[in-house]
Parts: structure tokens; C-alpha cells; sequence
């Protein structure tokens, strides 16, 4: 394919990933709003990170089968990001004028729309990735992609802070949502040569189905989970925990701070992707776990400047996960199959592992906010045992790519 064909794709993808995870990851910012400004208790915002990370994790493989039959992930990528948007305009009317239970109604189903949106971008992001890019510039690639959506996480709480200083309560969401429903257009009118140029979707049988599920996808797709259930279950309430435990002077800044763990990926991302040309992603993957719960560990037991520094490792480390990832799960699945086997990784494995995490930190939660710390401490023994597990996976090539089931 032709440097510019690669270009405009990478371009596109890295702005649906750009929306997509400015869009996820500010759900614990909404969370904290909820929490500050409308009183929501500990068991409304455990059921709003419940529904969220659950809808992703069960839509996942849905989406991921779809595009393979359909052969066109491209337009599936708008649809997606479009659906975001829908559950920002719910969150709006939330907490604009909303109360009592109507208020819990809509803001479960926007939960719900922006967890089905959020289930599109990475297996289909990576699955147009992996098709156009070979071994030597595929990891970097996904790094530069990666490094767009920790760009999106970064940024959103910044514009937030901002916003919040200077608009009626709530009405920034509504410019979010116009974000995602603009990005969708662009996505949808940016690949409308691709899908012209596209061969006539060929229907798959159950078997190409089974084929996405080898040893290596499976095994990588629980280590993920657990990965995912340590890391989300800190981030997740990381927030809440500041606003609580007073280690912020006023709300309005809890999107800045925010935002020093999500620019981290920035770096942390085209870094790792490019690590995975000369090194193990086995290795890498187990490092940057480990890396992760010292860096929590430190947030927790420092302050100051320090504090702010291990926020910093904490995203580098944590959201460096994409392009290790991905690079991965082509060597062990099939191309026909690789929507599928990309949504069970990083959409069943970090979904549920998101839903789960969070909702294991809110039950040390429910009985009081001082209780989080101790939830804390527990993900991270869950992630330095993901790490030393990374051992369990083998070497990408023919054999991993073995069905496991006939």
C-alpha cells in the first residue's frame, strides 16, 4: 500500500482513538461530578462504573464478529463514536436539570450507551492497523495511534477545567458530544474510499469464528483481564479518592490532575510500540504491569511533588498497553478472525477487567470513601501477579495460532 494510503489512515484511526478514550476515560471525571455536585452515594457511582465497563466487555465480541463478517470495520468505527456522543448529551441532562431517580435512569443508560460506543474503536482501530501495516512498522504504528488516544484522555479534563470555569453546569458536555458526532463524520466521509475499494464481505462459518479462540488469544486475554481489573480498579476511583480524601485544595482542579496520569500514555505509548520491534512483548507487557502498581504504590505514599511525578509514571506505565497488545494478538489469531480475536483481548479481557476492578474497590468503598486506599493495595497484589504470570504465554507463531477447539 502506498505512504499515503498509510498515512490518511493512520490519521483517521488516531482520531477515532483520539475521541474515543478522551470519551472513556472521562467517565471517572463524571463520576466525581456526580459525586461533588448532584450527591450521588458510593453504590450509584459503583452501578454507573458497573453498567459502563460491563457494556463494553459484553457488546465487545459482538462488534469484533461483525466486522469480520461485514468487512467493514471503517463504517463500524463512525457508528461507534456516534454512540458516544449520544451517552454525553444523557450525562448533560443529568447533571443540568435532573434528580431523584430519573437522574439514576439516564445516567445508567447513558453509561450504557457510552460503554457500547467505546466497544468499537480498539478491535476494529487495530484490526485496520494490523491489515495495513507488516511486523517492522506495525508496533510503532499502533504507538503513534495509542499515543493519540492518551492525547484524547489528557485533553478532555484539561478543556473540562476550563469549561467549568466559564459555562452554565453541564453545558461542556454537550460540546463534547458535538466532538464525537463531528469526529463520526469526518471517520465516515475520510474512509469512504476504503470502502469503496473494499471486495464484497465474504460470510464467515463457525469455524473462522473458533479460530480466533487459540491458546494464545485465551491466555493473553485473561492475563489482560487481570491487568486491566488492577489498573482500572485505582484509576477508576482515583478521583473520587482526591475529592475525598482531600488531596486536591478545590474540585475544579480535578481535571488537571487528572490529566497528569493520562498524559503519560502519550509517552509511555510510542515507546512501548516501538520497544516491541527488538524485544519479548511478553516481556514488555509483564514490565509495564509491575511498573504500574510501584508507581500507584508511590503515589499513595508520598505527596507533593513526588505525588505528581507517580501520577505521571502511573499513566505512562498503565497506558502503554494498546500497542503491546495488539502487536501480540496478530501472532496468534488468523487475519479472517482478527476483529474478533482483537475485541475478546482488548474488549472482553480490558472490559471486563475494567467492570470488575472498580466495582472490587467499591465494595471496600460502600462502607466509606476512607476505604479505598485498602482497595487499592489489594489491585495492586493483582497486578504483580498478572506480571509474574506473563510467563504462561507463548511465543507468537503457527502453533499458538492452533484452535483450541475443532
Amino acid at each position: 500500500m502506498e505512504a499515503t494510503h498509510r498515512r490518511h489512515i493512520l490519521a483517521y484511526t488516531s482520531l477515532g482513538h483520539f475521541v474515543n478514550d478522551g470519551n472513556n476515560f472521562f467517565v471517572p471525571v463524571i463520576a466525581a461530578i456526580l459525586t461533588a455536585q448532584r450527591g450521588f452515594s458510593a453504590s450509584e457511582i459503583v452501578a454507573l462504573f458497573a453498567v459502563f465497563y460491563t457494556s463494553i466487555s459484553l457488546t465487545s465480541p459482538y462488534v469484533g464478529r461483525l466486522a469480520d463478517v461485514t468487512g467493514q470495520p471503517e463504517l463500524l468505527l463512525s457508528v461507534g463514536t456516534a454512540l458516544m456522543g449520544g451517552g454525553l448529551v444523557g450525562f448533560y441532562f443529568v447533571i443540568a436539570s435532573l434528580s431523584g431517580f430519573s437522574a439514576l435512569v439516564v445516567t445508567l443508560a447513558s453509561s450504557f450507551l457510552m460503554g457500547f460506543g467505546g466497544a468499537f474503536y480498539h478491535p476494529l482501530g487495530a484490526t485496520i492497523l494490523q491489515k495495513n501495516w507488516g511486523p517492522e512498522g506495525l508496533g510503532m504504528a499502533l504507538g503513534i495511534n495509542g499515543a493519540m488516544g492518551s492525547l484524547g484522555r489528557a485533553l478532555y479534563p484539561v478543556v473540562y477545567y476550563f469549561a467549568a470555569l466559564s459555562l452554565v453546569t453541564g453545558s461542556y458536555l454537550l460540546g463534547f458530544a458535538a466532538i464525537s458526532f463531528i469526529s463520526a463524520i469526518v471517520i465516515l466521509e475520510a474512509t469512504r474510499y476504503l470502502r469503496e475499494r473494499s471486495a464484497p464481505a465474504t460470510p464467515t462459518t463457525p469455524g473462522a469464528a473458533r479460530e480466533a479462540l487459540t491458546r494464545g488469544v485465551v491466555i493473553l486475554t485473561i492475563l489482560t483481564l487481570v491487568r486491566f481489573m488492577a489498573t482500572q480498579g485505582i484509576i477508576a476511583w482515583l478521583p473520587t479518592y482526591m475529592v475525598v480524601a482531600h488531596t486536591i485544595p478545590e474540585v475544579s482542579l480535578l481535571g488537571l490532575y487528572v490529566t497528569i496520569i493520562y498524559a503519560g500514555g502519550i509517552f509511555g505509548q510510542p515507546l512501548f510500540g516501538y520497544l516491541t520491534r527488538n524485544f519479548d512483548g511478553r516481556m514488555l507487557f509483564g514490565a509495564s504491569t509491575a511498573a504500574t502498581m510501584v508507581a500507584a504504590l508511590g503515589y499513595l505514599d508520598t505527596s507533593g511533588i513526588v505525588a505528581d511525578v507517580m501520577l505521571f509514571l502511573l499513566g505512562f506505565f498503565a497506558f502503554s498497553a494498546f500497542p503491546m497488545l495488539m502487536t501480540l494478538s496478530k501472532g496468534y489469531v488468523n487475519e479472517r478472525s482478527s476483529s474478533l480475536a482483537n475485541s475478546l483481548i482488548f474488549g472482553l479481557g480490558n472490559g471486563a477487567g475494567n467492570t470488575l476492578g472498580p466495582l472490587l474497590v467499591g465494595l471496600f468503598a460502600t462502607g466509606s470513601y476512607t476505604n479505598l486506599t485498602l482497595g487499592f493495595y489489594g489491585m495492586m497484589v493483582l497486578g504483580i501477579a498478572s506480571a509474574a504470570s506473563m510467563a504462561l504465554l507463548p511465543p507468537a507463531g503457527h502453533g499458538a495460532k492452533a484452535p483450541l477447539f475443532h
